[in-house]
């Protein structure tokens, strides 16, 4: 009986697995082999969202801002890297209608929207870093475990799922990656 137990145990966790591992490539983007691609596309996989819910995705699966910081545009701005025009007319397609209203009195001022806007970009409060919603508990409980996990896997995928110019392959490689890596890793503790 608790055979029969262990193998719906098994299978049942074998299913998960494969249910886990195929929306985990639905998300992350293939890309063989891994020595030669020039560029990720960190919204792979999430082409079926409008872009703005994307981009909010992608930062909080992988962990990583979708846009330059305000501060970094605001460094670039000074630089020259973005002009009053270039402000101007993204204040236009992000509020067309918004810029034509009617001036806002400030004491004995009068401000435009396009002045109000302009100003908030330039000199406003800088908005908080946002927090990554989806984190593993490892992630949460030990960050800089997580980090070197990820280091390390890295490293033994690139060696895995790598190109054959390494010279030769990896021992073992037809016998899938846990047996390969196993095999390699347990002598060096890497």
């Amino acid at each position: 009986m608790t055979i029969v137990a262990d193998t719906v145990s098994i299978q049942t966790r074998r299913a998960q697995l494969r249910s886990d591992v195929n929306l985990a490539a639905r998300v992350i983007p293939t890309h063989y082999p891994l020595e030669t691609f020039i560029a990720v596309n960190p919204l792979a996989g999430l082409e079926s969202m409008p872009f703005e819910q994307a981009v909010r995705r992608a930062g909080d699966l992988y962990g990583s801002p979708g846009v330059l910081s305000e501060t970094t545009f605001r460094d670039l701005y000074r630089a020259g890297r973005i002009t009053d025009a270039d402000l101007e007319s993204t204040l236009r397609l992000r509020y067309p209608t918004l810029l034509d209203g009617q001036p806002v009195r400030m004491g004995t001022c009068a401000v435009t929207p396009a002045q109000l806007l302009r100003g908030d970009l330039l000199h406003g409060s800088v908005a908080p870093k946002p927090l990554r919603r989806n984190m593993t508990r490892s992630e949460q409980a030990a960050p800089t475990v997580a980090e070197q996990v990820d280091a390390k896997a890295a490293k033994w995928c690139a060696a895995f799922f790598g190109s054959t110019a390494a010279g030769w392959p990896m021992p073992d490689h037809d016998k899938g990656f846990y047996h390969a890596w196993r095999m390699l890793a347990l002598p060096t503790t890497s």
